[in-house]
């Protein structure tokens, strides 16, 4: 159906480093000339698409170092190979997987026009503003202070909400507004990391955090401690933790299930098993005693 399209679409002659099949999806490394002509350089893909120029050869192979006509991804729909694995659909966002030369839903890049036909074709456009979820490999930040453009290693985090451990990129908190901890830092039912979503950065060039599961700022628990708390103790355990707010937050420094969940004390003073209400203290990283409510 969109054949008509397809004839006004500016081919363009290219070579790349390794054999293409037909429709496959390239990443552009470059230009050369031949014959007074330019001619693209292209590449495998080797990683996802941020920051990547895409292009997709046209309806023959193309040898390792040999010259094919492509097609610039855009606006305009192309045929595109999926991967024989993959179902797509109209609206699907798929896209380039690395070492791969076809397409993979739920990957960023591209967006179908039209569902995959028999063999293994789909009409795609460029997606001009892809964005990935995540879920952080790595605490951010590592240790201490948040500050501007720190940045963790994360996992694609696909649809159905489970971790795809085999795709790792960077993510950068752009502002040091964000703390978040890794997959895996606790246990059950703790164990799963701050997950967000990150989008191209096309000033700074890398993958920038717009959302993330938030810190928690505020907890409660109760007072883990046989002889109680004096007002000049410096600090205290308690447990039974949960978060206070803000909505949706985890903890990223502690364990919550941990029954010695360390608190700097403010001169409160309690018994054990009293209410203590706790706030995350920035300026040293730690969480500082609010109130003390007696047992209920």
């Amino acid at each position: 159906m969109f054949e008509t399209l397809l004839d006004n679409t500016r081919t363009v002659p290219f070579t790349p480093n390794a054999a293409v099949p037909a429709f496959g999806v390239m990443y552009v490394t470059g230009v050369t000339t031949r014959e007074g002509q330019m001619v693209l350089q292209t590449k495998k893909p080797d990683g996802l698409c941020f920051g990547e120029i895409m292009a997709i050869n046209g309806p023959s192979a193309v040898a390792s170092g040999a010259y094919g006509s492509c097609v610039m991804a855009g606006d305009v729909p192309m045929r595109a190979l999926v991967n024989s694995s993959e179902t797509v659909a109209t609206g699907d966002v798929c896209g380039p997987k690395s070492g791969q030369w076809d397409l993979y839903k739920d990957f960023p890049g591209l967006i179908a026009f039209d569902a995959e036909d028999s063999n293994d074709l789909a009409w795609v456009r460029l997606d001009p503003d892809p964005s990935i979820d995540f879920e952080l490999k790595n605490n951010l930040p590592a240790s201490g202070t948040v500050s501007a453009g720190q940045q963790a290693t994360a996992y694609r985090l696909k649809p159905n909400d489970t971790v795809d451990t085999a795709t790792e990129f960077e993510v950068y908190d752009e502002r040091g507004i964000y703390r978040g901890r890794k997959n895996g830092r606790y246990s059950s039912p703790h164990d799963r990391g701050s997950k967000g979503v990150a989008r191209w950065n096309r000033v700074q060039g890398r993958l920038s955090i717009v959302s993330m599961t938030p810190h928690a700022l505020q907890i409660m628990g109760t007072i883990n401690e046989s002889s109680g708390v004096e007002k000049t103790d410096s600090s205290f355990n308690i447990d039974n933790v949960y978060v206070m707010q803000p909505p949706g937050a985890i903890i990223t420094d502690t364990d919550p299930a941990s029954s010695s969940f360390g608190i700097a004390n403010r001169e409160f003073a309690g018994d054990d098993n009293d209410y203590m209400i706790a706030t995350w203290d920035e300026n040293y990283y730690d969480w500082r005693a609010l109130d003390v409510m007696c047992p209920s």
